[in-house]
This record gives structure tokens, sequence and C-alpha cells, in this order.
């Protein structure tokens, strides 16, 4: 029987020019991403492994069956594949006469669905290191890759046993030699430009400081770097002019890369004031525009001098909000806005341990088996994949498959990485910038399909910042990508490295330490993550987090460059549905668990509100607080903090926290109807036994009568019925817990 082959024609497939006439033959066509890493070692002393990409447009015919073999006819229309660092333009050479690519089918490896090589000619100008020559080889580079599918997606093509290919200039001089090539196919994103206004938690009013200055930036991503940025404005909603009150030519963003010096550069930035605009508050439109609007980019925010933004006055920012059980927490709320109407306080009980599986990639993989400069500096792309990936497992699978289709093989976490180190801007000299995280996640998604997400990056200077990361990665169904950095500035100028990574697991407690100098509320938490560097696992919450002398959280255990390690941001990426992006519709806030403690109508205008938390019927543990103002046309501007009700109390010189004996740690909601969840803890491995009394101390219910529960919290859910089925009535009834000798109870109020 004859083995059925797959014959490609006589043009090297992904690096060399075909006429247009003949592509229009062909019945399907599309553009993809080219990318080449190549070593070239020029005789002048020139050496660099360089990073060439750009748009490739692909033709393919249908398959045709035929005896003794089938084929697939595939030219390339067009590709000019450059690199700026250093400049490099690599193209198909026109003259050259490439062999034949085959292509076997059925394979002889069931994984792969056919094997195919190619014999390249290329052309290469490095314009700096040699101006005006055109580099060609004589000898063919022949590469070879697995086929999955056509056209070619997240295909890598290498030679099979390197060897170094003579290069010559146009006139037959000898320059040099390329001793490494390695080519990747990726879908096509075009150059796109973003626009990132921060904005207020919840709400599409745009984040000022103290002063009332706002502050953006601006990104492009998968094109040459512009020559002039320029920033505008109008009336929200109108056709008027663009104003400009913006230029800039090379903004400020910080960058992550876990080997080399990252720090500040290559963003765009501009500055509005605030206080020039409408003192109620209105909607204006911003535009970016790089080099004269070749590419742009617009938003429409609400601008507002007096910000509805609640502001906690009773505490300093960043402090810990904590009451002992049954105290009364008290907040002072002030809100500038003139026009608010309510002050809300509500409540989160966040879990002592949560986490997540994410699949682990290792950057220094993403090349192959011998890791570049490009990998080492990947961290950010790596971190953003595992991220999509926990998405696409998580109720949006168009994530993992190329350009959203599901008929396509689904893409491992690596390729995934791959495919968004061109999205996020990612340089082997530079790393990623913070920006270029939020502009590529932004691209990836919209080109699988996805919109009304939103992805945006929040510092991280104090708990306030902790408890909105913790809300963003524990309440609603988002990811976080935290970014990690050096906090020291060496003598010698280097400045701080960066690393991002996805936040896989966390543990809380809260606790009191009273000493004879001292008394203080503290929390312990700590973090560990999906660590791109190595592929590291979540397994442990192995990481403590403590705070600088500044307030800061600063990451124990873990080094980063030359000082502490500082959680210094996170990117989120929140799915359309959440309710909890910058600019989404905001849903009911008592969606996700949240419990309203208190509201009231708010004095705005900057004069004091008092908002009370009764702790009486909650459980200790690490909370998060949430303070919403509302204003006359229902628009509402959020706040966190971070506190608790102490588990525990430390006494004396010892800051260690002791193990929280077994019980009731408490039930919410108290008062409830009908249902409360009571939690309780399990100190170690033994049975226990929980019932229901009421207030003559007759049994009403048994939740738990002997079971055996293993150490850790655990919830029960009462729903207010008895041991019959029926519903009891309203009254003051008794949660009784029995468990290794210990016994106590705990009151609930039931109102029907």
């Amino acid at each position: 029987m004859t083995t059925p082959r797959l014959i490609l024609p006589a043009l090297a497939v992904l690096l060399c020019l075909a006429a247009a006439p003949a592509a229009a033959q062909l019945a399907h066509q599309e553009t993809v991403n080219g990318e080449l890493f190549i070593g070239i070692e020029l005789y002048s002393g020139f050496r660099d492994t360089v990073r060439v990409f750009g748009p490739c447009e692909i033709a393919w015919s249908d398959p045709i069956f035929a005896d003794p073999g089938w084929m697939i006819e595939t030219e390339i229309v067009a590709m000019d594949l450059v690199s700026s660092d250093p400049p490099v333009l690599v193209r198909g050479n026109m003259s050259g006469l490439p062999t034949p690519g085959e292509i076997e089918f059925p394979p002889p490896d069931p994984d792969f669905p056919a094997e195919s090589f190619f014999d390249v000619f290329f052309e290469i100008e490095l314009p700096e290191e040699l101006p005006g020559l055109i580099l060609t080889n004589d000898v063919p580079l022949r590469i070879e890759t697995t086929v999955r599918q056509f056209p070619p997606f997240f295909d890598r093509y290498a030679p099979a046993s390197p060897a170094p290919v003579p290069l010559f200039d146009q006139y037959g001089g000898p320059v040099g030699e390329v001793t490494w090539w390695r080519q990747e196919t990726l879908p096509w994103s075009p150059p796109q430009a973003h626009l990132l206004v921060p904005t207020v938690y919840a709400s599409d009013e745009a984040q000022a400081d103290e002063t009332g200055l706002v502050h953006m930036s601006a990104f492009l991503t998968n094109g040459p770097p512009p020559g002039v940025t320029e920033f505008f404005w109008r009336p929200g909603g109108s056709f008027e002019p663009w104003i400009p009150f913006a230029l800039d030519d090379d903004g400020s963003d910080y960058r992550a890369a876990t080997v080399f010096d990252a720090g500040e550069g290559d963003g765009y930035a501009a500055t509005l004031d605030a206080n020039l605009f409408d003192p109620f508050g209105s909607y204006v439109d911003l535009k970016v525009e790089f080099d004269g609007g070749a590419f742009a980019d617009s938003s429409t925010i609400w601008l507002d001098p007096t910000p509805l933004r609640p502001e906690i006055v009773s505490s300093p920012p960043g402090s810990l909000m904590v009451a002992r059980l049954g105290e009364l927490l008290r907040a002072i709320v002030r809100i500038l806005d003139e026009q608010s109407q309510q002050a809300q306080m509500w409540v989160l009980p966040i879990a002592p341990d949560y986490s997540r599986t994410l699949e682990t990639i290792d950057q220094l993989g993403l090349s192959g088996e011998t890791p570049t400069k490009l990998d080492s500096a990947s961290c950010g792309p790596t971190a953003g994949a595992s991220c999509l990936k926990w998405l696409a497992d998580n109720g949006h699978p168009a994530l993992e498959h190329p350009n959203g289709d599901g008929a396509k093989p689904e893409q491992t976490g690596a390729e995934v990485a791959r495919e968004l180190r061109g999205d996020v801007g990612t340089t082997g000299t530079a790393g990623t910038s913070t920006g270029g995280m939020v502009a590529g996640i932004t691209s990836y998604l919209a080109r699988h399909g996805q919109t009304g997400w939103d992805v945006s990056y929040h510092e991280v200077n104090n708990y306030d910042d902790v408890a909105a990361m913790f809300n963003e990665f524990e309440s609603d169904n988002e990811d976080v990508i935290p970014l990690f950095g050096d906090s020291v500035q060496t003598p010698t100028g280097k400045k701080p490295r960066g690393h991002f990574v996805t936040l896989g697991s966390k543990g809380s407690h809260c606790y009191e330490v009273n000493t004879p100098e001292y008394s203080a509320y503290c929390v312990k938490y700590g973090l560990d993550f999906m660590d791109p560097w190595n592929g590291g696992s979540t397994a442990d919450n192995n990481y403590p987090v403590g705070t600088d002398s500044q307030g800061r959280p600063v990451l124990e255990g873990y080094k980063i460059g030359d000082g502490p390690t500082r959680v210094q941001g996170y990117v989120k990426v929140s799915p359309p549905s959440d309710g909890g992006g910058s600019r989404a519709a905001v849903q009911a806030p008592s969606a996700g668990g949240w419990i309203l403690v208190d509201g009231a109508p708010a004095s705005g205008g900057g004069l004091l509100d008092t908002l009370v938390w009764d702790t009486t019927g909650f459980g200790e543990g690490v909370y998060l607080v949430k303070f919403v103002a509302v204003d006359a046309s229902g628009r509402t501007s959020t706040v966190f903090k971070l506190g608790g009700i102490p588990e525990w109390t430390v006494t004396g010189s010892d800051d260690r926290p002791p193990l929280p004996r077994s019980g009731i740690r408490g039930s919410w909601p108290n008062p409830f109807n009908p249902a409360t969840t009571i939690e309780f803890y399990v100190a170690k491995k033994q049975a226990v036994a929980i019932a229901i009394h009421d207030a003559a101390g007759r049994l009403v219910r048994r939740l738990a009568a002997g079971e055996v529960y293993e150490e850790g919290i655990h919830r029960l859910v009462w729903d207010g019925a008895g041991e019959n089925g029926r519903p009891v009535a309203s009254g003051v009834y008794f949660c009784r817990f029995e468990s290794g000798g210990a016994s106590h109870a705990r009151k609930l109020v039931l109102l029907r």
C-alpha cells in the first residue's frame, strides 16, 4: 500500500515572497505573525541573537484527495520581519530556489499529525552594522517542525542539526554567518493603540490624586515605536473638535524583567487637571494619537473634581480595621461630592486558606532546551498565560484555542505564553511593562472573541490595596497577576528588578498582641503563586507577607535583586459578568457573600458621617471591609479596607501566634432569615457534636451528631427548621458546640 503524501510547492513557507496572482488561485488566505530568533556572527565583530517579527500572509489550497498522495499548495503572499533592538530586517529571497517541503501523512508518530521541512533562502539587513548591504545565503538553511494544522499556528521550525550558514553581501563578499535559527508562527494581531485611564473601583469615574490630577498612559502593541504621542479631550459624547492637552515622546511605566535591569520607561503618559472641569462632574472623551493619528484609541470617563469616593478619616490610610468580638467598630467617613446620597458599610469574611489549581509554566522553556535572553525576561507573558489557562478552565474555553476557534487544537500553557509574548511587547533587554501587560492581554482577549472584559493594573502600597487584591482573587470569578519588585536601587545605579507571577493561594489570620510595651492588632497573611521562573507550583502558603518602614507589603523568604521583595502591584483580569471591573456594570453589592452592616444618609460636601459594624454574631478571622458611596443618580464609588476580629491573643515578647482552639468561630448573617451559616474550627481530627437549642434549653435541631471532622475550618447551615423539618418561630436560639472536652454556645436570633 502506498503511503499518502502531502507535497508543498517549492516556496519556503513563512520565509519566501510569492507573486500575488498565484495566491489568488488558492482557496484560503490568512495573516499570521512570523517570529524569528536568529544567531548572527559577523566578521566585523558583531555577535548576537536577534528577534524579528511581523505579518506574513499565507495562502493555501484545500486538500486534494488523489492517489498516490495528497497535495496542499502553500504560498507566502507577503512578508517583512523587523526588529528595532538592534535594527534588523529579514525578508524572503526572491532569487533563491528553495527545494520542495514535504508533509508525510499519516504520520509515523500518532502524537504528531505530520512532519515537514523547508530549505530556506533569505535576505537580512543590519543598517547600523552594515549600512547599505543586503546579506543572503547561497547554502540553504533546512528547518524542520511538526505540523498540527493549517494554517500552521504555533508551529516552531528549527534546524535539526545546526551548522553555520555563510552570509554574503550583494557583491558576493563574505561578511559572516548565521549560527542559529528558529522561527514560529502565531495568530496575527494588527498594531493597536491603547489608552489606559485608571478609574475608581466598580465605576467609570477617573481616579484623581489629592490635587485633582488624573494620570493616564498609552501604549502601542505590535507596531514600531511611535515618534510622537499626543493626548486630547472634548466634552463627553459631543462632536466638538478635539482639544490637545499633552504631548509625550518618551513616557514612563514600570517594567518587570527577572534577570535584567527593569525600572521605568517605554510608556507614554499624560496628566489632566480635573479642577478645570464641571465642579459637579461630567463625562469627558479622551483620546491618544500615535504619529498624527496613524493609530488611536479613545475612552469616555466621568471626571469629577469633588470625587464620590469615600474617605475613611477615622483610621490612617493602609491601617487595619479591627475590633474584638462583640464590640462596635466605628468608621468615620467623609465624601467630598455634594450630590452623595448614601454611605454604606459592607463586610466579607474571607477564608483563612484559599487556593486555586494553576497550570505551571516555565518561562525558561519557552524557546526550547536552551533559554534565550527573551525567555529570561518573559515572566509577564508566562504569568499571564497561567491566568488565561485558569480562566479557560473556568467557563471561558475559547481562551486556549487559536483565535478562539474551538475546532482548532487546544494550546498548551507554553503556547499561550509565546503568543502572549508578542501581545504584551516583551523584549529581551527590558522585559514587560505594566501597561504592556494590560494592553497585551486586552488584545489577546479581543482576538479570541472576548468582549466586555476589564483588564487593569493597580499598585499595592498598603493594607487597603491588599484588601482590594484579595477581593479580586477570592470573591469574584477573576484572576490576579501580582507584580513583585526589588525595593532597592543600588549605589551603582542599577534599576530595581520586577517579576510577574500568578496568584494561586493565600492564607490569612487576625490576632491581637499584648505586651508590657504595647498592644496591637495584627494580620498575618501568606501568598503562594505560579512562579514563571522554573514553573513553581502553588502547593503551599509558604511566603509570609510583612511590611517595611513605610507600611508597604514585603514578601518574606522570596528574593528578587538586591533588596527586600515588595508586592509592587497586580494586574486583574475580569470577565464581563463579575461586576468587579473598573468599567463593568455594578452588580448588587450583596453578591458574593458581602453583608451590609450599616447604611445611612450621606452628608456629602466634605462633612463627616459615622458608620458602625456590630461584630456580635460574627466569627473571628480576617474580613474585607467595603465602603460604598451612592449619589442621586445611582452612581457608586467603592473603597476597601483590610481588617478582622482577632482569633487569638499573644502575650509577652513572643509574637508567634498560637494555634486557635476548637470551637464556633461565628455565624452569619445573625440575626437571620431564613438560614444562617455556622463556622467552627477543629484543632485536630476528632468527633464533633453541634446542636441548636431554644432559650429554655430544649433541643431544636441536631446539625452534627458525633461526626469526625479533619483539622481545620468547617461550615454548617441551619435552615431555621426543627428536627421535624418544619420552620421554627422567631426568637433567640443557642448553637452548642462539643468536641474533645470543649463545650460552648453562641446566640442566634431568628427574625421571621
